[in-house]
């Protein structure tokens, strides 16, 4: 089987020394980035089992310890969840923070010029952000973030008329085929032009 160089190896003997410091730094951590960011949603990537249950398992107290009212875990068991390579199925978390997106809502400014002269003003402000994590690789991080960010971004596409609300990003195969191959902007407006 093959594993990553180095690959964490949980520590059985932390002393509770260490471990209360380990938690005072997550708290005021944790304070810094709700006071920057609001509703901070920590998802866990890790297995539930293996060499990265220990890990699950501390991430999970610590937060509870920590039991700020704005930082909420989420537990969303990729490797079990996508297996095979069914990364269409990272939907399931996206459907679960669902209404946590929609209420964290996004950041907009419209750069239109208003009638009476005056300078443009956010119409809508992001409250929250989501922080994803796994232990060995950004693949599940990126795959994750990915589709975080379509939803959002399909949100935006309502929210200013360019899709109907009735409308996904997923019906436009070509955006789709962009969005997932990660084609670059320029190459996309050069294909059209032609």
């Amino acid at each position: 089987m093959w594993r990553p160089a180095g690959a964490y190896q949980a520590n059985k003997h932390i002393s509770s020394t260490t471990r209360l410091l380990q938690i005072e730094a997550l708290k005021l951590h944790v304070e810094e980035q709700v006071g920057l960011y609001g509703d901070t949603y920590f998802v866990n990537l890790v297995n539930n089992k293996g060499n990265e249950l220990p890990v699950k398992d501390a991430m999970e107290k610590a937060l509870k310890t920590v039991a700020n009212p704005k930082a909420h875990y989420v537990y969303f068991d990729f490797h079990h969840e996508c297996r095979g390579l069914r990364f269409d199925r990272i939907q399931l978390l996206v459907d679960t923070l669902h209404q946590n997106l929609a209420d964290m809502g996004y950041f907009h400014i419209n750069l239109a010029p208003s009638a009476d002269g005056s300078a443009a003003k956010p119409t809508h402000r992001q409250t929250g952000v989501i922080r994803s994590n796994c232990m060995d690789c950004l693949d599940r991080t990126n795959v994750t973030q990915a589709a975080l960010a379509k939803d959002a971004l399909q949100r935006q596409m309502r929210s200013i008329g360019v899709l109907s609300h009735k409308e996904n990003l997923d019906d436009h195969s070509d955006f789709i085929r962009v969005f997932r191959n990660g084609e670059s902007c320029c190459s996309l407006q050069s294909n059209l032009r032609s």
